[in-house]
């Protein structure tokens, strides 16, 4: 059991996925717990005699170790086949030859576990077939029943046997319990995710992979609704790339999308994990900048710029062509009585005065002639 938990564990951390894990894990596991139950029949029915199932044990045996075998490197549809297989046909060899009085048909639960296990690895028809399968045997027995086929190897009592196949079929059952458990709480966990991800896609610019404008519009509107905020801590800033519209007339427009994602990657890298940045549309990119002040608010924008200057912006084609990227940023502090459109309005009012005064700076609010004093 130890060599089988090495072999198969050793693909955690690789580009295995967790789910093609658990398979591998959980198929394996019961092929060897079935294996060695058989080696325990195998021996059961050598003392009694019944030389007609050594042979059956010992190709079950083969199978299981088969199962293990193939599952090294992946969950193939052949091996889980094999693995549903194996109980019907054994259940119906054991009655046919040796009778009801060896509780073989118990075996039959050992299918709960397996099934429901490789389910989704099946295709449609093979998972008809699993289902059948058990229902195909079990008509069957109850005909043998009918019939009364009853064989019977003198006087003998197989005791040992029934208790042997009731124990694997109760261990099977609780495994199966665990499967379910296990899978109903993956199956949860993997819907919370898939939720979360299609949440996350839905706040996210597509070029850039920043927040969008309607997340960030959603994340203002919570803050400015959150009384123990502090306003007077919150900046907010507006920014846009200078001469952009130059850039895709001269270049093109693929050219201007790898600009703006390569100025997300270094906006991304320029500011505090604090500080919340989104796309709010074009080549116009909004941050918030939380728990500062006037003073420290400039210097993370001075900062980013510092940044912007010694990244590398190149155009590719037939000749390399490197650009040297300027942005105009106007801020400003968000007031206790003012709504966040108010503050984005103040933004954009200074970064209006900085490109019509030169470009290329940073402009508080309340340096704006003419600004609204507060």
């Amino acid at each position: 059991m130890i060599f089988l938990a090495r072999l198969l564990f050793r693909d955690i951390g690789k580009n295995v996925g967790k789910r093609e894990v658990v398979f591998r894990i959980g198929i394996s596991t019961l092929s060897v717990l079935f294996a060695v139950f058989h080696v325990f029949f195998l021996v059961c029915f050598i003392l009694y005699g019944v030389f007609s199932m050594v042979p059956i044990n010992l190709i079950s045996i083969a199978l299981y170790i088969l199962i293990v075998s193939m599952n090294r490197n992946k969950v193939s549809g052949a091996s889980a086949m094999i693995f549903v297989v194996i109980p019907s046909a054994y259940s119906l060899a054991c009655v046919y030859m040796v009778g009801w009085s060896i509780g073989a048909q118990w075996f039959l639960l050992a299918l709960i576990a397996p099934v429901y296990l490789i389910y989704e690895k099946f295709s449609v028809i093979e998972r008809r077939l699993c289902v059948l399968l058990p229902i195909i045997t079990m008509v069957f027995l109850c005909y043998m029943v009918y019939i009364e086929h009853m064989p019977t190897y003198g006087d003998k009592s197989y005791i040992v046997l029934e208790y042997g196949d009731i124990l694997l079929a109760m261990i099977v059952g609780i495994m199966a319990a665990e499967v379910l458990l296990f899978s109903s709480l993956f199956n949860q966990r993997r819907y919370q995710n898939k939720i979360a991800n299609l949440t996350d896609e839905a706040n996210r610019d597509p070029l850039t992979k920043m927040f969008n404008r309607r997340y960030i519009e959603n994340m203002l509107t919570n803050l400015f609704w959150d009384e123990n905020a502090i306003r007077e801590r919150v900046f907010i800033a507006t920014i846009d790339i200078d001469h952009f519209k130059t850039i895709n007339d001269e270049h093109g427009h693929e050219a201007g999308d790898d600009i703006l994602k390569k100025f997300a990657q270094v906006m991304i890298k320029g500011f505090r994990g604090t500080d919340v940045m989104a796309r709010w549309g074009g080549e116009a990119f909004l941050v918030v900048l939380n728990d500062t002040d006037e003073r420290g608010a400039l210097k993370a924008l001075e900062n980013f710029k510092n940044k912007l200057k010694y990244s590398e912006f190149i155009i590719e084609g037939e000749e390399e062509k490197k650009l040297d990227i300027g942005v105009t940023i106007g801020f400003v502090s968000c007031i206790v009585d003012d709504s966040y459109s108010e503050c984005i309005m103040r933004s954009n009012v200074a970064l209006t005065y900085g490109k019509n005064n030169g470009r290329n700076i940073i402009v508080n609010y309340r340096d704006v002639p003419g600004a609204k004093s507060f």
